[in-house]
């Protein structure tokens, strides 16, 4: 038997999304941008710090060297996130992938995997930072609204099953 009823999280999360949603289609793609490269610069550090410490450990200098790069790379986007700079993250996105593709045993495997930075490295370079900002948060925007709307669809009505003692 089915019975409506309101999924007071669905409904919550559906609207927190549509507005979420709302404000990267129609915010100010600079505010956006700052917030976007502040998460960015956290991530980048957050997922190099481990492996600088065991490249320093091992006494692994070309990955020691790597690994402080991306790490300073994630500190100079949290500060300094202007055309210039995501110009010269675009030739990273090329570079650091050629170089672990170089260092790889197994650089057929190692290029299937590094492939979409580096796609990602040339498109930043020909398309342009701030284009690329302004429909990748319009894209993300119109997914948010679209997922927000879903929840809070699903929100008003779920599925019980209902045993009768017949």
């Amino acid at each position: 038997m089915r019975k409506f009823g309101i999924n007071f999280v669905n409904l919550i999360f559906g609207i927190l999304m549509v507005i979420l949603g709302i404000w990267f289609v129609a915010g100010n793609t600079e505010v956006l941008t700052k917030v976007l490269f502040i998460i960015l610069g956290i991530v980048i550090i957050a997922a190099n710090i481990t492996p600088l410490v065991y490249a320093i450990r091992d006494k692994n200098l070309l990955e020691i060297i790597y690994k402080s790069i991306l790490v300073i790379f994630g500190i100079v986007f949290m500060f300094w996130h202007n055309t210039a700079i995501l110009v010269i993250v675009g030739i990273l996105f090329i570079l650091l992938p050629v170089i672990t593709i170089i260092l790889s045993d197994n650089k057929r495997d190692e290029l299937m995997i590094q492939l979409p930075s580096i796609i990602l490295g040339i498109v930043i370079i020909i398309i342009g930072p701030a284009t690329i900002g302004k429909i990748l948060f319009v894209a993300l925007g119109v997914v948010a609204i679209v997922f927000g709307l879903l929840s809070i669809l699903s929100s008003f009505y779920r599925q019980e099953i209902i045993k009768s003692n017949e």
